[in-house]
């Protein structure tokens, strides 16, 4: 995105959260009067509406103020019209809703447009929440299965688990259930050729997007025995600044130093006012810092750790073409192994002009292995280089290797040299993916046995027999109607 496309979504934005405050500021005015007034319910829903629609457009990283929506949805329970159906205008169609579906539907798009989704993944979502409107009712008793909750005392939006006993205060319950035996049926709908829905901005949109939907939900709505497992502790870390590589070919390109074709980063244009540096040492033992200006470098600001993951800041230009589901590198040391990770969170950060970006670890030892395809006749074009992927337990069985997704395809058996030792090996399950990419599980295969020429197998006797309209073959070679 340019700079235009963000002042149009700045703008956006902004246009959504003035009319959800204005709808406040009039159903102050209004909750004196009669609760059960229609013109009442349509301020709310007009509200809670144009909440979730800022949420789908917003532009950065900042805390949400809960308590007005909380606010409008007790005052419509307080009137008994929260499950009253209305009819509703979105994309173009009619549809039937209550408040209380609006008042999940905003809280869902809040939770999930956090920067795991892109933009366009965002609105496959607010299509199937408008598709699913009938099925975002809550109980204010934990339903003993995976839930979201909301405390309508608090100043937060959906939490995983139940509320303590102890705690005084109203909590709302929202089974996921419901939501995952539809997202199931969206599924079978894809079996069948269908976009769900078909009809729309997002049945234009490309099939990986509504998948992407899909994986993202199965993992967000799978079932929890009790509260939600807490996330892994983070550390502030001091704003360092590390050099790395997007995408499997210009990993292998940089990190490795293998050459596997045009690199895949974009060329971007620094400051010349902060330069690139690079750091070695001279023959006296000091440290010499170089000064380079070469734009196809690719730094980011590492402002956070934990055991899963990291947190980079990163300006526009360095972070132009990286998107969630994209594959990261970079080296901790300048002579260590390769970290591996996942990009899977992508937003404005707080300052202008940078970006956040949040990355899953796949693993910190990356290496680079030369596999030669099996069944290839020339073998110096045939050696491949993919990335070694060790696993976290002693027997080997969890190593992988990260290749790309054409590549895992073909399904070809390649052989592989350590040492001394040779093995034929073959990938076989998917144990991670992303955008181009494939984390790939393998087995080592029995090579095959070429049969020698002593070979005592017999070869097939057969006697060639002349028909007797062949006596003579040469007289045949012409035809009769041209010899005639």
């Amino acid at each position: 995105w340019n700079e235009d496309n963000q002042l149009v979504t700045a703008w956006v934005h902004q246009q959504h959260r003035r009319i959800a405050e204005m709808a406040v500021k009039v159903v102050e005015s209004m909750k004196a009067a009669d609760p059960r007034s229609p013109l009442l319910a349509r301020v709310i829903a007009l509200k809670l509406f144009h909440w979730g629609e800022a949420i789908k457009w917003i532009s950065g990283r900042e805390r949400q103020d809960y308590a007005p929506l909380h606010g409008v949805l007790v005052l419509s329970m307080a009137g008994g019209r929260y499950r009253d159906p209305m009819t509703w205008v979105a994309d173009g169609r009619g549809r039937t809703v209550t408040i209380e579906a609006l008042y999940f539907r905003a809280l869902l798009l809040d939770r999930f447009a956090s920067g795991n989704l892109t933009r366009q993944q965002v609105e496959v979502l607010d299509a199937w929440l408008w598709e699913w409107a009938a099925y975002l009712k809550a109980g204010e008793v934990h339903p003993g299965s995976a839930a979201l909750r909301v405390d309508l005392d608090a100043n937060a939006g959906l939490r995983s688990g139940a509320r303590e006993v102890a705690a005084e205060g109203k909590s709302l319950y929202l089974p996921l259930g419901p939501l995952e035996a539809q997202r199931r049926l969206v599924v079978k709908q894809l079996h069948r050729g269908r976009i769900v829905p078909e009809h729309g901005c997002t049945a234009e949109f490309r099939i990986e997007e509504h998948v992407a939907v899909i994986d993202h939900l199965a993992t967000a709505l799978r079932e929890q025995s009790g509260d939600a497992p807490p996330r892994a502790a983070r550390l502030q870390e001091p704003a360092t600044r590390i050099e790395v590589w997007l995408g499997l070919p210009e990993i292998l390109n940089r990190g490795a130093g293998v050459k596997v074709g045009t690199e895949t980063g974009k060329w971007r244009a620094l400051s010349l006012a902060e330069p690139s540096r690079s750091t070695d040492l001279n023959d006296a033992g000091s440290r010499v810092v170089y000064e380079s200006a070469d734009p196809s470098r690719r730094f980011l600001w590492l402002s956070d750790t934990s055991a899963t993951g990291c947190g980079f800041e990163a300006l526009e230009s360095d972070a132009n073409g990286v998107q969630v589901g994209d594959l990261l590198g970079w080296r901790r040391q300048s002579s260590g192994p390769i970290t591996l990770g996942q990009v899977i969170r992508r937003l404005p950060s707080t300052t202008d002009g940078q970006v956040f970006l949040g990355v899953r670890l796949l693993t910190e030892c990356g290496l680079p292995f030369m596999l030669a395809r099996a069944d290839a006749f020339d073998r110096g074009n045939a050696d491949t280089t993919f990335l070694f992927v060790p696993g976290d337990d002693a027997s080997g069985r969890r190593d992988a290797f990260l290749l790309a997704e054409s590549t895992f395809q073909q399904q070809y058996s390649y052989h592989a040299r350590t040492g001394d030792e040779a093995y034929t090996l073959k990938f076989n399950r998917v144990r991670d993916k992303g955008r181009g990419w494939i984390l790939a599980g393998f087995e080592v295969v029995p090579a095959k046995r070429v049969e020698t020429a002593g070979s005592t197998k017999e070869s097939p006797s057969f006697e060639l027999v002349l028909e007797d309209r062949f006596d003579d073959p040469w007289g045949v070679e012409v035809s009769p109607r041209l010899l005639s």
